[in-house]
């Protein structure tokens, strides 16, 4: 079932209804909501993609239930068949889900919501070894993050400083590599170490495969412990409402990965929204 909002300048807009972020929460709270649409008919090249559409909630006139064409794709099928999915996980062995979709990342003003936090345990699900005081004792430090997708790198940051476990420095500068998978659909990846993305050779132009070495997961930016973010981002580069352009985290799934709810003996799936607890992987573990 779709919707047709009418909004307030007298265009319509009729897509599938996929998420609405309320803001109540937000770090920087709003008087309204937004709406997700997708809107597949809209489907074009950066930067005139408006396959999804932010509405603000003072911005919709009128909003009804009406039924979507049948060759008008699900969310979910345009997702799958015009590329914007991860093909695989970004680190090369068995990754924990301490966060997946929601938790504290819905605070995040609209940036976080479907985003992924990534560690790397042992078979008992411990993810340091010793008191967990030092960056190196996280299991999953320094380990090689790859592209979940392939796709062409848009956006580098790679020189903020690693924190030392435990803060949470507010404003500090986030290392991370964003991938542009189709339309202005992205995948971001952040808290890499210093000067990991320019060891691997990595640039912004480059176009990059799936599997391929783009830096090493640190703890930059805003960060308690050595994690990797995964999250993919829609760029609204022309909101209905003419605030200036940004980026908003949207639903996406992954393509083969191996889960679990333990550290081991993974199942294969053909498509996944890995949640928090679970254990994922490229491969059988």
């Amino acid at each position: 079932m779709g919707v047709r909002v009418a909004l307030r300048n007298g265009d319509v807009l009729v897509g599938e209804p996929v998420h609405t972020w309320t803001t109540e929460r937000w770090w920087h709270p709003r008087e309204q909501s937004y709406e997700l649409l997708a809107v597949p008919s809209l489907e074009g090249p950066f930067p005139r993609d408006a396959s999804l559409r932010i509405v603000p909630g003072d911005l919709v006139w009128s909003r009804e239930p009406v039924p979507l064409p049948p060759e008008v794709p699900a969310f979910r099928d345009f997702m799958r068949g015009t590329g914007r999915f991860l093909h695989r996980s970004p680190l090369q062995v068995p990754a924990h889900v301490i966060m997946g979709n929601g938790g504290y990342h819905a605070e995040e003003d609209g940036y976080g919501d479907f985003a992924w936090d990534l560690v790397v345990t042992d078979d008992a699900g411990v993810r340091f070894r010793g008191t967990g005081a030092r960056n190196e004792d996280y299991l999953c430090w320094d380990l090689p993050v790859v592209a979940p997708a392939p796709g062409t790198v848009v956006e580098v940051v790679d020189d903020g400083p690693d924190q030392v476990p435990g803060s949470y420095p507010p404003g500090a500068v986030n290392n991370f590599v964003g991938i542009q998978l189709a339309g202005q659909v992205y995948v971001y990846l952040l808290h890499l170490r210093p000067g990991s993305v320019a060891a691997a050779g990595v640039r912004v132009g480059d176009a990059v495969q799936a599997g391929q070495v783009v830096g090493r997961l640190g703890n930059a930016g805003v960060s308690l412990e050595p994690h990797l973010h995964v999250t993919l981002l829609y760029l609204d580069w022309t909101p209905l409402d003419g605030s200036p352009l940004r980026t908003w985290s949207v639903p996406g799934e992954w393509r083969g990965l191996h889960v679990s709810g333990a550290p081991t003996g993974g199942a294969p799936r053909t498509w996944s929204v890995p949640a928090t607890g679970e254990w994922i992987s490229s491969e059988p573990f």
